[in-house]
């Protein structure tokens, strides 16, 4: 026989207004705040509700849904919430709980901080290769140029040459890949994660912090939960476009140093690094104009540490390289 579920969840109805329908008109009730208490072991469920008439009790009636099925989350499932997604919402709520009126935007800036450092010392080798990468340039355009109808050749002299001065071209993406579950999990922790049904998710020590405590208006005017379309993607564009420049900075210097019929023969890596100068900064923009603004927030905090940590790896490797790089010979491979 069916069982009734019943559940009782702190919510503040206060604001919700009842669902009326008209003759033949249709609606969707979400159980986001009640999916857990009500949903949470497995089993077979089905949803019964009453429908009452105004001025015509006669005319009440009881709707069922379908039958469902509550299954055990899958291992991908569970490895996703275990190992990123959960450890983040505890980090993040924990935060929360010991900053001034647990705010939400302090907590999330604090968050970024911790996170970056964490990455700085993989983050910090990446960019070094990559502008590594960037002072090597002109020479793999010699070998390209020198070995045009022998790719075996060049493949081989281009390994050396990277060898030679250390540099892994693959290196620069590692810090982003690192990142990457990172933003998935805290978008899905700021959109859905507030929510008291998911209070399970915390672990022992946090069970007793209220989230209706948030505050998730950061200074007042932003909220956290909500997407802002122009003031914050705007910001967060334009920051990624300095943090870009700042990695290009030294090779545009090289261009306008270097004679005028040299500067005509661009590689097809350069034009490719003046396209993602300006398209970068346009793609993260939109994005962020799509995602809460708690999201928008952490890549703002995110990019300010990585325009700080590019100051630091250009003054480095131009210490490391002098100023002349293309003094250096290149081994031929016969």
């Amino acid at each position: 026989e069916w069982q009734p579920v019943t559940k009782n969840v702190t919510l503040d109805c206060s604001t919700t207004a009842d669902t009326i329908l008209e003759p033949g008109q249709e609606t969707t009730i979400q159980y986001t705040s009640w999916a857990h208490s009500i949903f949470g072991e497995t089993g077979i469920y089905k949803i019964s509700a009453t429908i009452d008439v105004p001025d015509d009790a006669t005319k009440n009636s009881v709707i069922e849904s379908n039958e469902f099925e509550i299954k055990p989350e899958g291992f991908l499932g569970t490895l996703w919430t275990g190992g990123f997604y959960q450890p983040i919402y505890n980090v993040l709520i924990f935060l929360i709980s010991i900053m001034p009126g647990h705010d939400l935007g302090l907590a999330i800036i604090l968050l970024t901080i911790i996170i970056r450092t964490i990455l700085l010392i993989p983050s910090h080798k990446a960019l070094k290769s990559q502008r590594k990468l960037q002072e090597l340039q002109p020479r793999l355009n010699h070998l390209k140029e020198k070995h045009k109808d022998n790719q075996e050749a060049l493949a081989k002299e281009t390994m050396l040459l990277w060898k030679e001065h250390k540099v892994n071209p693959f290196g620069s993406c590692l810090p982003l890949v690192i990142q990457l579950p990172v933003l998935i999990a805290l978008f899905y922790v700021i959109q859905s994660g507030l929510n008291p049904d998911n209070a399970y998710l915390l672990y022992g020590g946090l069970q007793g912090f209220s989230l209706s405590n948030i505050n998730v208006n950061f200074l007042g005017i932003l909220d956290l939960t909500k997407i802002n379309s122009i003031i914050l993607p705007l910001l967060v564009g334009g920051l990624q476009f300095v943090q870009m420049k700042l990695a290009m900075m030294r090779t545009e210097k090289k261009k306008k140093d270097a004679p005028a019929d040299k500067e005509k023969k661009k590689s097809e890596m350069e034009m490719a690094n003046q396209m993602m100068i300006y398209f970068m900064p346009i793609m993260i923009a939109l994005f962020t104009a799509s995602v809460p603004s708690g999201v928008g927030l952490y890549w703002c905090v995110s990019t300010l540490y990585g325009i700080a940590q590019q100051f630091v790896v250009n003054r480095q490797v131009s210490g490391e390289k002098g100023e002349n790089p293309e003094g250096v010979k290149v081994r031929v491979v016969q």
